[in-house]
């Protein structure tokens, strides 16, 4: 009786943690986060946190003016990704309000130093979710409007592709994937080209493992179309890259 008490009382308590959260006031909001950083590490063992209530909350606040309170939100995220990774892959699509898309505002527009926390989440983010989950969020958003957050769709792709077993073929949606890849790879803007063509190298060699750089160069006409191709094949031979 006195072990459900202690749990009702846990319980009760971690609730009005994300009550705290979700209150206009911010430094009643910033309170409610370092409380639920704290439950996040020291309960291990018990889901006392329902994120399905939490991660909305904590998008939102990613969006706050105060920088405190985007410090404290990612704080918050960098903890819970860690102990509970496996459970953050619902949050993670091309929509506009996803804890994904939000992440990827963080890290290409705001304060240095809250760009590079925000980096820091989402490269926890990308190593939690399943490799297929990311990369079909991730390639939807690769013709955004501004040129950072292109950048980090590709930093996040080259990430995704890195970290991706050779055995996750599911993962590698070849007919959506290339064509996202290399459009990066040939964008206007010097940081998404830069890693546009990492994600490109990386993704050729992934594709290699197990075709022939024929069968390489046939996708990439099937897929990329003629401007598209000759761009490609443009900054191949600058490189000095096999095709």
């Amino acid at each position: 009786m006195a072990k459900q008490d202690a749990c009702a009382v846990k319980r009760e308590s971690a609730r009005r943690t994300v009550e705290k959260i979700q209150s206009a006031d911010w430094q009643l909001a910033c309170q409610g986060l370092a409380e639920c950083a704290i439950i996040a590490d020291v309960e291990q063992t018990e889901d006392l946190l329902d994120l399905e209530l939490l991660i909305p909350a904590l998008t939102h606040l990613l969006g706050s003016l105060r920088s405190a309170v985007v410090k404290e939100t990612l704080l918050c995220l960098d903890v819970l990704l860690a102990r509970r990774a496996s459970e953050f892959k619902e949050f993670v699509s091309s929509d506009t309000s996803s804890l994904f898309y939000a992440l990827l505002e963080k890290s290409s527009f705001d304060k240095k130093f809250v760009m590079s926390s925000a980096r820091n989440t989402l490269s926890l983010l990308v190593r939690s979710v399943p490799t297929a989950r990311l990369l079909n969020a991730a390639v939807e958003l690769t013709e955004h409007s501004r040129a950072q957050f292109r950048e980090q769709v590709a930093v996040v792709i080259h990430e995704a592709l890195l970290a991706m077993e050779i055995q996750e073929p599911e993962a590698i949606p070849s007919s959506i994937l290339v064509k996202a890849i290399f459009t990066l790879a040939n964008d206007a803007h010097q940081g998404t080209r830069r890693f546009g063509r990492l994600a490109a190298r990386q993704y050729q060699v992934i594709f290699c493992e197990e075709n022939s750089a024929e069968t390489w160069d046939l996708l990439l006409q099937q897929q990329l179309g003629a401007t598209l191709y000759l761009l490609t094949m443009k900054w191949y031979r600058a490189s000095g890259h096999p095709r």
